[in-house]
């Protein structure tokens, strides 16, 4: 079994996927990439990102694909302890109160990063195991015409898989291939 992500490695994550969506909410991108680079997260910022924030008419699809990445941000709070518990997904996830806890434009970044700490092992490792479960659900509920029984949301699922296949390292892939096999 690998090892799961590092604390390090998550809060840069989630630092970097709250600003893309930052961005994609239309905040000031400017701001946003100034940071990035001031912080030393631009560098690890992937392509797809990097191309995202560079972009100064991004398109409305591209917007909506890093909007999405709220639950990530949402998955990775949890991960890190910021919030007590993930809701089923049901519905997008409220970022807010992850938000208010992480370090944003014009914060320093070190400390935070520091000090992140992941739940342990066995909850992450079961929480990916039930998000491949709820995204398997709402493939099978789609391909069969249904609606999904548990009222999960396909989107959403899908999202949250991507995040927590990402923290367990399936596949050893980078975030940008990060698979959601079913």
């Amino acid at each position: 079994m690998t090892a799961l992500r590092t604390p390090p490695e998550v809060a840069e994550r989630l630092l970097l996927l709250a600003a893309v969506t930052a961005v994609a909410a239309d905040v000031d991108r400017q701001e946003v990439l100034s940071w990035l680079r001031q912080e030393g997260l631009w560098t690890k910022a992937t392509p797809a990102e990097k191309a995202f924030l560079a972009a100064e008419h991004p398109t409305e699809k591209s917007r909506i694909h890093f909007s999405w990445q709220m639950e990530a941000v949402y998955v990775l709070g949890w991960a890190l302890n910021l919030i007590p518990a993930m809701t089923p997904p049901t519905t997008q996830a409220s970022i807010g109160d992850i938000l208010e806890r992480v370090p944003g434009p014009g914060d320093r970044v070190g400390e935070f990063v520091a000090s992140c700490k992941l739940r342990p092992a066995t909850e992450i490792r079961a929480a990916a195991e039930s998000a491949l479960n709820a995204h398997a659900y709402c493939r099978q509920a789609k391909s069969a015409g249904k609606p999904e029984p548990h009222g999960y949301d396909i989107e959403v699922a899908q999202e949250r898989h991507r995040a927590l296949n990402w923290l367990i390292r399936y596949e050893s892939a980078d975030w940008d291939d990060v698979a959601t096999d079913t």
